[in-house]
């Protein structure tokens, strides 16, 4: 079922107003016109709120038209209101509708249909105006309460908008301190500010571009910059826009887990005995520097089999201490030729092989091979 149009009638003139109604009625589907000659009953009225448009003379005698835009405006500021009048002046409606009149129309009987026509025009205009507050305001809710960073900035660098998890991720008190921040000076390093709005300017169009920002108290924050030029009709810009996500653990994480790889790298480099670590399949998947100078002549090691980088052959060598580690899990150690260039036996290595487990679930992973030369002690003598 149609929605009812709920319309307040104002007007001293029960004749000419009885006239109006009746139009209303005939021309209008659904309509619902209460006739209002009082201040009582446009109080009451006013109160319930329970009407959809109104209707109003200029001159009334116990009121004006004015008075009565003034009221429902103030009460209902989406609520469409038409000046019907044969009573007005060009000073009226001027001022009228700088109080937010819809439409002003001169009182006729060939206007009641003009009228009626109006009426429809000013109601849809009404309900743009409403359906655009409601989505400014839903746009204004998730503006302030989603946990991203979200700015607008123009292109000199003015804060113009920020919300509140941005305000907080960059440690200001309030929003409007943040506002009084040129945005270009939260950089760590002012060339970063430079090379971004270059690419803005080309591509206009920025994704996870991590930047470094001086938060207030004047700590360090990593973030995430995903942000887009916004341009007018003609192409030019206007502004940027976009969100920012806090990263500062993740690149103290990864931070710490290249220091950590670098601690070993170092570790490895620095061992003057052979390290190889194997998968399954006797691929070795990593040598340490002392190897690779060992069997320079194999280079490069990783990828290959041990039993052809190391020995040159084609198959796992007999009682190889590898395949007993992935066999049985246990540690391994044998003695076994170091072979150089053309397959020549150059000296003596000991080699240990151990199981390589993950910690966390205690798969074997493959074998770390410890290998140490031990050819001087065969040719020490006694």
């Amino acid at each position: 079922m149609a929605h009812q149009l709920r319309i307040l009638l104002f007007d001293t003139n029960a004749e000419e107003r009885k006239l109006t109604a009746k139009a209303l009625r005939q021309l209008l589907p659904f309509v619902d016109v209460q006739e209002i000659v009082e201040s009582e009953s446009f109080s009451q009225a006013l109160w319930r709120g329970d009407f959809d448009l109104v209707i109003t003379e200029c001159q009334m005698g116990w009121t004006t038209g004015l008075a009565v835009l003034k009221a429902v405006k103030s009460r209902h500021p989406d609520c469409p209101v038409i000046m019907y009048t044969g009573s007005g002046s060009e000073e009226a409606a001027v001022e009228a509708m700088k109080m937010g009149l819809d439409d002003y129309l001169i009182k006729t009987f060939h206007n009641l249909e003009h009228l009626v026509r109006q009426i429809t025009r000013v109601r849809e205009k009404s309900w743009y105006r409403q359906a655009l507050r409601e989505s400014e305001n839903r746009f204004r809710s998730l503006f302030d309460t989603v946990p991203v960073g979200l700015y607008r900035v123009s292109l000199t660098g003015l804060i113009v908008d920020a919300n509140p998890a941005l305000v907080q991720m960059l440690a200001y008190p309030n929003r409007e301190s943040l506002l009084m921040v040129n945005a270009n000076d939260l950089f760590v390093n002012p060339e970063d500010s430079r090379r971004m709005h270059m690419l803005m300017e080309c591509d206009g169009l920025l994704q996870n571009y991590p930047i470094r920002l001086r938060r207030k108290d004047g700590t360090i924050l990593w973030a995430d910059n995903n942000a887009r030029a916004v341009k007018d009709e003609s192409g030019e810009m206007l502004y940027y826009e976009g969100s920012l996500t806090d990263i500062s653990k993740r690149v103290a994480a990864e931070d710490a887990l290249k220091e950590r790889e670098r601690f070993l790298s170092n570790v490895f480099a620095s061992l003057q005995d052979g390290i190889s670590i194997l998968d399954h399949s006797l691929s070795i998947m990593y040598v340490n520097p002392v190897m690779e100078r060992w069997y320079a002549h194999a280079m490069p090691i990783a990828g290959k089999k041990c039993y052809e980088a190391y020995h040159g052959r084609q198959a796992p060598c007999d009682e190889c201490p590898a395949l007993v580690t992935l066999e049985t899990g246990h540690a391994v150690c044998a003695m076994v030729n170091k072979v150089g260039t053309d397959q020549q036996v150059e000296g003596t290595l000991e080699l240990c092989s151990f199981p390589f487990v993950d910690s966390l679930t205690g798969e074997l992973k493959g074998i770390i091979e410890y290998v140490r030369d031990i050819s001087w002690h065969k040719t020490r003598k006694p």
